[in-house]
Order: structure tokens, then sequence, then C-alpha cells
């Protein structure tokens, strides 16, 4: 505790103390008459014996009674204060940063920064909601993205379940999200009397995320805390910021899986990296990276694996550091596999054109049959076969994705259509079927459209290409089923001339059989929306991993479509517990955050913020009011008992 104004209470205590004191031992002065007798004022007399003018003070409770009200006044006019947190401000919004960096255990023994930012947190706001006219504190937690963990509050109990149920991260993030929301917060606020108090936005971070804070909050007061190390003090990290991996085109059962590495240690680090698949180590590879200096220091590694089907590629650094986000990282290679299409064609004659395109085509197997004998194909077992092509003969096959021309679809009906020759008036452009698909001069001969059936239910269709007439190109689909249906022959068009044609062809092929073309490995990172396909899947995704989540399947999801899972807070493995062997990889992989920094400073709106520790330059809060309160309660007190006394 200190005093703001210590001379004002001196003089006072100077003036007032001898004053009261003089009260007491001067006696009262009584004026001398004269009477006839002193028969009747032998008390009086007495009293006059004792009336000196000066005498010892007794002790008395009423004396202390006055010279406690007179300590507590002086005390007032001298501005006590205790050093915390000024409860003449408003609102305080304190930022909990919680992105990756925050997870190193450099904070004092193996407490991790995150952990020392929430331990801070708690003394901070017990020391912002003690006392007299406090100021409601906003909790905001900063990770991919700021989010409101508690509203403006004075409760000490609802921020204590907040910050016990507060979860670290292995997002990377930006201070300006954070700032962002607290601007909107502030210009939200309603209630001018507070707002014409500067808020205080304190923020607990080691700094890493300060990059890029261009606001300036003006009007509020922007203090930072630093959690970590000192900026020059070392660090110790070696961390994988990049991983891929690919396979063979001439040998697809080689796979090579690259790996680059950061270390921000100050000397030569030697190490070791493990790779394997779904838990079975296959390698383990040294290496090297040189000393840091300004810039950390990197190396890069490429392994070449055998491995003839799919699974979870793992690698992992061989050491303990600081940071343990970023010394594994891990990718999903997909199995070496090539789709198996089925013709159907009258006699057994698909269109020339047709046919060439789909034998030029990277297929697993190619096998064109007659109706008749698709009809027996249709009463066995179809599991090996991903695609079936319809070129005018034949029904779509019950759970197979098709491709079919001049074949209706389930849910849509034939009708005639009134032109004489049909010209395409619009398409989808931006559909992976259609991808750089030009319809412009396709011509298609007197034919009929496809429309929506409406007394079919369960089957949701959508039209990818119109003519004058109707729907020419459609996509349907029903329980995970996706069919692309060309409602005219192509020997009644001249498609099969045009160079769009092909590369439709190759289009729906790799979008319907899901085995096609693309991305051998794939992983995700923390700060990006991670996604995965599953066509049939319906209801809800249940993963298990780092964290537990259940993500629910839109009603108009398409089957080959990917499920959005959102932006996921910790990285690792998460295994999908109701599609069998189904796995989603999320990685760190930033070099920022494997820098695990602690500046010096912050800047926020092109100024410069110096850290402040938690024991330096506390700001006063004032509890003058409090001892004026305290005087007033005794001089009640006073009052109450003199008025008691004096009663008749």
């Amino acid at each position: 505790m200190t005093l703001l104004a210590p001379m004002s209470a001196i003089v006072a205590l100077g003036l007032a103390l001898p004053t009261l004191v003089a009260f007491y031992l001067l006696r009262l002065r009584r004026r001398p008459v004269r009477v006839s007798s002193t028969m009747f004022w032998e008390q009086a007399t007495r009293d006059l014996q004792v009336n000196v003018p000066l005498r010892w003070l007794r002790p008395s409770l009423l004396l202390l009674l006055h010279v406690l009200i007179l300590l507590l006044l002086v005390g007032a006019l001298g501005r006590p204060a205790v050093m915390g947190e000024s409860a003449a401000r408003s609102s305080v919004f304190v930022v909990i940063d919680r992105t990756a960096s925050m997870s190193a255990t450099d904070a004092g023994g193996q407490r991790s920064r995150f952990e020392a930012a929430v331990e801070r947190a708690r003394e901070l706001t017990g020391e912002l909601l003690s006392g007299l006219g406090a100021p409601s504190v906003t909790l905001i937690a900063l990770g991919h993205d700021a989010r409101v963990i508690t509203p403006p509050t004075r409760s000490r109990a609802e921020i204590g379940r907040a910050l016990d149920s507060l979860e670290p991260t292995d997002q990377p993030g930006r201070l300006g999200v954070a700032l962002a929301l607290v601007e909107s917060l502030i210009e939200t606020g309603t209630d001018e009397a507070v707002l014409e108090r500067a808020p205080l936005v304190v923020v607990l971070s080691d700094g890493s995320s300060a990059m890029g804070s261009a606001l300036s909050l003006a009007g509020a007061q922007v203090r930072f805390e630093r959690v970590g190390p000192a900026p020059d003090g070392g660090r110790d990290n070696v961390g994988i910021v990049g991983l891929g991996a690919s396979r063979d085109g001439a040998d697809p059962t080689l796979v090579r899986v690259f790996v680059a590495l950061q270390s921000v240690r100050p000397e030569r680090t030697a190490t070791t990296l493990e790779i394997s698949v779904d838990g079975e180590t296959l390698q383990r590879r040294p290496v090297v990276i040189e000393a840091a200096g300004e810039q950390p220091a990197g190396a890069t590694s490429t392994a070449e694996l055998r491995l003839a089907r799919g699974g979870v590629v793992r690698v992992r650094i061989g050491r303990d550091d600081a940071l343990a986000s970023d010394n594994g990282a891990q990718l999903v290679i997909r199995a070496p596999t090539k789709p198996t299409v089925l013709v159907v064609a009258p006699d057994a004659s698909p269109d020339r054109f047709l046919r060439d395109v789909l034998e030029e085509l990277d297929l697993g197997s190619l096998r064109v049959v007659a109706p008749e004998d698709y009809a027996r194909f249709l009463t066995g077992d179809m599991s090996a076969i991903d695609l079936v092509v319809l070129d005018r003969a034949g029904s779509p096959a019950p759970g197979i994705a098709s491709l079919s021309f001049g074949v209706p679809l389930p849910g849509l009906v034939e009708r005639a259509s009134e032109a004489g020759a049909e010209r395409v008036v619009s398409w989808k452009r931006a559909d992976p079927v259609l991808r750089d698909v030009s319809l412009d001069t396709l011509i298609v001969d007197r034919q009929r459209v496809l429309t929506p059936d409406p007394s079919a239910s369960g089957v949701r269709s959508e039209a990818l290409a119109t003519a004058t007439g109707g729907g020419l190109i459609w996509r349907t689909e029903a329980t995970g089923v996706e069919r692309i249906g060309v409602a005219f022959a192509l020997n009644r068009s001249n498609w099969g001339l045009q160079l769009s044609f092909p590369i439709f062809v190759a289009n729906a092929v790799e979008s319907l059989s899901g085995t096609g073309s693309g991305d051998d490995a794939v992983h995700f990172r923390t700060g990006e929306p991670a996604q995965v396909t599953l066509p049939g899947a319906r209801g809800a995704l249940r993963l298990s991993g780092p964290t537990d989540l259940e993500v629910e399947i839109p009603a108009t999801h398409r089957g080959s479509e990917p499920i959005n899972l959102g932006v996921l807070e910790r990285a690792g493995v998460y295994r999908i517990e109701n599609a069998p062997g189904g796995a989603v990889c999320v990685n760190l992989l930033d070099p920022h955050e494997s820098l695990i920094a602690s500046p010096g400073t912050i800047e926020i709106g092109g100024r410069e913020i110096e850290p402040r520790g938690r024991g330096e330059a506390p700001v006063p809060r004032e509890i003058w009011h409090w001892l004026v309160l305290g005087a007033a309660v005794l001089l009640i007190l006073e009052w109450g008992v003199y008025a008691w006394r004096m009663r008749v």
C-alpha cells in the first residue's frame, strides 16, 4: 500500500491531531457568581477544586473513537492506494495466446508458456475484481481465430471456470485477429457512461503471434505481458516444417518421402528421423543441422519406401525439445489403384469416340459387354467394378456409379424436345465434371431431354448443362451413389469431334470412380480446414485422436464431395471410427511457430509496445473511499451511543 498524496495527510494530521488533544486537555472554565450561602453548592465547590486548566489525558473510549475517526479522514486525504490494476477503468479485455508456440516448456520447470499465461490471468483478474468499482472483464482466447470465452463479467467464479476449461492448440495465429475482435466489442458498446473511461487490453503472450498487427485500438490502452524467456535467452527446438510424399510414375510401389527441418539451437545438432507406416517402423535416417545464427538453420531429407498399399506415413524426430507439436508429422498415402470400368453397348460396340477416349485413360481394366451379358453381371458380384459406362443400352447398376449416354437415369424422365436442333445455352463451368470443358459449339440433333421426376423420392438431381429445350447433362445422387447422365447419344451430336469430349470423359471417370488422378499424399495444417471424402457416408462422422469430435454430414451432401471437418486445433492422426481405415492427418508445419520466439517488443498500429513483467510498475488502485466510509460508520455509531445515553 502507498499514499499518492502523503504531504496532504501529514499537514492534515499535524493540524487536526493537536486540536483534538487540546479539546481533551483543556477543562471547562466556569464564570464566577456571588451567592448568599454555599450550603447548597458543596458539589459545585468540589467540582471547582478539580477544574484546573490542564491535566493529563485519561484513557477514554470516546477519545479512542475520535482519534480513529480522525486518522481515517486524514488517511483519505493522503489518497491511499494498493498496487494493482486501476479500478477507474470501465472494462478490461484479457487476450490469452494459445497458439502452438505457447506450448513450449521453457516458462520455468516443465510448465508450458500457456500454463504460465493462464496462471497470470487468474492473478490479474483477481486484482481487477477486488475492491469497489471493479471493471468488467472479458476473456478472449487466441488461436487460428479469436473467440470470446467469457462475456463482460465481474464474477470470479465464471472467469475461473472459463480458465479451467481453456486448452492450448497446435495452431498458428496472429494477434491482429484478437485485436480486431476487441475493437468490434468496443465499438458495439452501448453504455456511453462506461465507454467514457478508456478500456485496457492486456495481452498475455510470448509475442510470436504479434506480427502484422495493424490495428491501433484508438482510445484503449494496450499492455503486453510477455510469457516466455528473455529475447536473448537460449532456445532449444528442432521442428519439422515441411512434409510431402509421392509415388513414382514408372513404379507405383515406390514412395518418396520429403522432409524439411528447422533448428533454432545455437549449436550443431545431430538427430535421427524415424519413418513408420501404420505404426510399423520402416526406416531410421540420421540428419545433421548446422548451428542457427540470426536466422534459423535448416536441413532436408528424402527417404524411399516400398509401399504397395496405402496407409498413414509418420515421420518423427528422435529427440525431445521445448516444443513437442512440431517433432512429428504424418500424411495419408493413397494406394496405387486404378479404376475398373465396365462399358455396356449394343452388340458390345460402343461409340468409337467413347471407346478411343476410354482406351487412352490410365485404367485398371476396361471391359465392354452387350446388354444380355450385362444382365448376368447384375446378378453376380460387381464389387470389383468402380464405374459402369452405359452407351445407349442397359440401366444403372445398384450401388455403383455410372456414366450414361442416351440412357435414362433414376429420378429423371424423358420428354421430347420441341427444337429441331439443340444448342447448349449454359453450363456449370465450376463443376469438377465440366472443368476445362467448353460446350459453345456442341450441337445435338432433335432429341429427348431429361427433367426431374416429381414422383421420385430420395433422389437429388442437378442440371450441369442446359439447352433451349431442357437439361442435356445431369448429375443425380441417391443412397450415396452418384451418376452422370447425358441425355443424347453421341452419334446424334458433333461432340465426339471436339476437344472438350475427352476432357469431359476423363473428368467424369475421375470424379465418379474416386480413384482418378490426384495427390498421392493427403494431409492438412492446423490452420486450414480439414476434409475427407467418404462416398456413401450419412449421418455423422465420429473421429478419435488428439481430440475426439463428431461432425454432422449435411443432408444435401453428394457422395463424391469432400466432407468439411473444420479447422482442427491439435496436430496428429484422427481415425474415423465409423469408416474402417479412414484417417485424417493434421500437422503444424509452420516455420514461424517452430521459432518459439519471444521478442523484446511487439508492434501494434505502427507503435512498439514494451513488455511488462508481472512485478514491474504496477498501476495503483485508490482505496480512500473505503476510509471515508469507515469514518462515516464510526460517526454514526458515536451519534447513536450519545443519543442512547442522553435519552430521558
